[in-house]
């Protein structure tokens, strides 16, 4: 491990290293290097102080989010794919979070977007078209509607509906 007389730097690269040295007891890759491992260390490091030369915020939050995905249990492919060169330093410290995450923890973003989807549909208006009503405005037959509702139980439901050649608007009960 090279040592660059900063300390913030210096520990980003011991935190890396540490991460990248359970690639040992992973035991998907048959031979690992430890200078090989200490020269893909300096490459991530340097990528990061090429890209962001002052430091600052964005430095730390990229070294927090890398060494928490490397040191996840659940993503040994993040860190065999770094050892074995799959990804390169420059590639890895650009990559989004979603991309960091395991295979495990795709699927379960993916699950609960899916989730997400499908209750802002559910709970969207559902409207039917429709040649009963006709348009006062445009005298069209071409209308949607949806029922509501909007007062007491026991009064009828409000139906609104919209003419689709004119836009037009009423409702009624």
């Amino acid at each position: 491990l090279t040592r660059v007389n900063d300390a913030a730097r210096d520990r980003t690269r011991e935190i890396f290293a540490d991460a990248l040295a359970l690639c040992v007891t992973d035991g998907k890759i048959e031979s690992v290097d430890a200078k090989k491992l200490a020269s893909i260390v300096d490459q991530i490091e340097n990528s990061m102080t090429a890209k962001w030369p002052s430091g600052g915020k964005d430095y730390k939050a990229k070294v927090r989010q890398l060494a928490f995905n490397l040191k996840d249990a659940k993503n040994p492919d993040l860190r065999t794919n770094l050892a074995t060169g799959e990804i390169s330093a420059g590639v890895l410290i650009d990559l989004s979070p979603e991309e960091l995450g395991s295979n495990e923890r795709r699927n379960a973003n993916e699950r609960i977007r899916e989730l997400a989807e499908w209750e802002a549909v559910r709970g969207q208006q559902q409207e039917a078209s429709t040649d009963a009503f006709k348009c006062g405005k445009c005298k069209q037959r071409k209308c949607t509607y949806y029922q509501l509702q909007t007062r007491s139980a026991d009064e009828p439901m409000t139906t609104f509906v919209t003419c689709v050649e004119c836009g037009n608007r009423w409702k009624f009960c």
